[in-house]
């Protein structure tokens, strides 16, 4: 055999892990259903706000946006029990109110919005988060921080947020976010790119430090609500550019290229009757 057919070196097989250790491991038994975690997002004025007054009750209320006094008649003609004010204004009174006690009793939490609760968390990045600089300086805008930096330290600044509600739902309570809709171009690695309705939440063109993916891998139910249309076509069977529609709603939770979604298991779509709670067909 020549030195160029040196045959390879044969390596021994691993030893099984040893399983004789002094401890043992505890398995434990299927828990009961927690919370159930939900991102409605829509265009405004669709109904999103009065849909979670709805949610299985009591309901505390985060009103960042200041639009639930408008609503006071219209759910008391629905015989809606209103809802109990979180009192925060901002990033901080937010956080201190979910980390306070006196929850007993609450059975949903809803912020509305998540997108004015982002706006919060950057106002308070900028006020607490130095620059990379040297010295380090106080951010004036994003900017600031760098290009691409930015992303990372707004994202790293809202997970707390997360951990905070995720131990309300833990707890059982349904945790329900409100955000408006955006309409960015997404990336199609297997053709054109297209465009599709999200949550209007910051994302990065890679996904990396993106708070609207997060917020979706985290929600147990992302629900896209938009009004019902009808294309109609002409005698020559084109599409007629106006669409026509009788203001009728429906609730997504399968995502499609047209939109972003998610559920577990229950219907594709869900229909929204005004005055009617949809709750039931997801929070069994």
């Amino acid at each position: 055999m020549g030195e160029d057919m040196i045959p390879p070196k044969k390596i021994p097989p691993l030893p099984p892990v040893s399983q004789q250790g002094t401890s043992r491991v505890q398995f434990g038994k299927l828990g009961n259903a927690l919370g159930q975690k939900i991102l409605l997002y829509g265009t405004g004025g669709i109904g999103k706000s009065t849909l979670a007054c709805m949610a299985p009750g009591p309901v505390a209320y985060l009103d960042a946006e200041n639009r639930l006094g408008s609503l006071k008649s219209e759910l008391v003609s629905l015989k809606i029990i209103p809802p109990a004010i979180i009192p925060a204004h901002d990033w901080t009174s937010l956080r201190a109110a979910l980390q306070s006690g006196g929850w007993d009793g609450i059975k949903s939490i809803v912020i509305d919005s998540v997108t004015v609760v982002e706006e919060w968390c950057i106002k308070s990045v900028l006020e607490t988060v130095k620059t990379f600089s040297t010295p380090p300086q106080k951010a004036q805008s994003l900017e600031d921080y760098g290009f691409g930096k930015d992303v990372r330290v707004v994202y790293e600044h809202f997970l707390p947020l997360i951990g905070d509600l995720d131990r309300h739902a833990r707890a059982g309570r349904h945790i329900l976010l409100i955000a408006h809709d955006c309409k960015p171009e997404e990336s199609n690695p297997m053709g054109a790119n297209y465009v599709r309705f999200e949550p209007r939440l910051r994302t990065s063109k890679k996904g990396d430090n993106s708070i609207r993916l997060r917020v979706k891998e985290w929600c147990d139910f992302v629900g896209f609500i938009c009004y019902d249309l009808n294309l109609s076509k002409d005698e020559r069977g084109k599409l007629n550019k106006k669409a026509e529609g009788s203001g009728t709603r429906t609730m997504y939770l399968q995502e499609t290229p047209a939109y972003m979604a998610k559920n577990h298991g229950h219907p594709d779509s869900i229909d929204l009757n005004y005055g009617e709670s949809p709750w039931s067909e997801i929070l069994k």
